[in-house]
């Protein structure tokens, strides 16, 4: 597997982001809410800032996209969105490795993120990667892992 590296997003790029989000959460927040375009465009624009995307590359080649914030002592993971023809081939695993390393160099001990329940799938990655489920919701898992 060659190398992966992460490339901020250009603001050009904003409906990009858009649509690789869309690909990556319509089908849960379908189900569980209803997609609401107007509404999903307005919370993009509001609570992200653009500064915390990032493309994934293997090579020269886009596979995905993730959102991560430092927030106190961890980084706070919002999105991590593998292209689906790049699926099933453990980047999730490799970009996960490199956001866990982000941290760390940054001098945080943590990282944490939130999950959709009724997501079998990406609930068993997260605790095979030694994510802990610290709270709940009703639609949500927060989830964390201690970092060093």
């Amino acid at each position: 597997m060659s190398e992966l590296s992460f490339v901020p997003v250009a603001n050009t790029d904003i409906e990009e982001v858009f649509r690789v989000i869309k690909q990556g959460t319509f089908q849960q927040i379908d189900t569980t809410f209803g997609w609401d375009e107007i509404f999903q465009r307005k919370r993009f624009k509001s609570s992200y800032q653009l500064s915390w995307f990032h493309w994934v590359y293997r090579g020269s080649t886009r596979i995905g996209l993730v959102c991560f914030k430092h927030v106190n002592r961890g980084f706070h993971l919002h999105y991590i969105v593998i292209l689906p023809e790049y699926r099933q081939k453990g980047y999730g695993k490799v970009v996960m490795s490199l956001v866990h390393s982000m941290a760390v160099n940054s001098g945080c001990d943590n990282v944490t993120l939130s999950c959709f329940k009724r997501d079998d799938v990406a609930v068993y990655f997260y605790k095979q990667l030694a994510y802990k489920i610290i709270a709940e919701e009703e639609h949500f898992y927060r989830l964390a892992r201690e970092i060093t």
